[in-house]
């Protein structure tokens, strides 16, 4: 089956929806960890550039 990634915002707390599996959630997990930082600054309200850039390609 296929699986959609969900995430979203309500006041200042970011939501991630993960699979239900412990596998694929720690699959998911490893993908979204790198960006949080700079995730949480946006929803902080931190200056732009206040955190380095968390993409990697």
């Amino acid at each position: 089956m296929l699986s959609r990634a969900v995430c979203g915002i309500r006041g200042l707390t970011l939501i991630i929806n993960l699979p239900g599996s412990p596998k694929a959630a720690c699959e998911n997990l490893q993908v979204v960890i790198p960006a949080l930082p700079h995730a949480i600054a946006l929803l902080r309200g931190d200056p732009p550039g206040a955190v380095g850039h968390a993409h990697t390609a």
